[in-house]
């Protein structure tokens, strides 16, 4: 995917490691891989065996 913005890079699953591009003249900020990776981890320890989606994909969306 190409884009203008900052990256954001997929942590887990099969596409692992994964960077995608945002769209141009696209105000938004992407949620660091540390950050999405902890809370991801925490939930995890709460719902066993859970799959979770990150619909937003770490840019920032309210």
């Amino acid at each position: 995917m190409q884009g203008g913005g900052p990256g954001v890079r997929i942590i887990a699953g099969e596409f692992r490691s994964v960077q995608l591009s945002t769209v141009s003249g696209m105000e938004v900020r992407p949620t660091m891989d540390r950050v999405r990776e902890s809370l991801f981890s925490i939930i995890s320890d709460h719902i066993p065996d859970a799959l979770v989606l990150d619909l937003f994909s770490g840019t920032g969306a309210p």
